[in-house]
């Protein structure tokens, strides 16, 4: 994937089947797009967060 065309965006939103965003986003986390999972994968298991 061309991961560099990604970074130039401002957003990107993700809703992929259970495990793909997962592979997809890591690359991205703190280059620049605010990122938004759209699926399963990131889902917080604490109520409180």
């Amino acid at each position: 994937m061309d991961y560099g065309a990604l970074e130039k965006f401002d957003v990107v939103f993700t809703s992929t089947p259970s495990g793909v965003t997962s592979e997809l986003l890591p690359p991205l986390v703190g280059k620049g797009p605010k990122l938004i999972d759209l699926s399963g994968d990131f889902r917080l298991q604490d109520p409180e967060l």
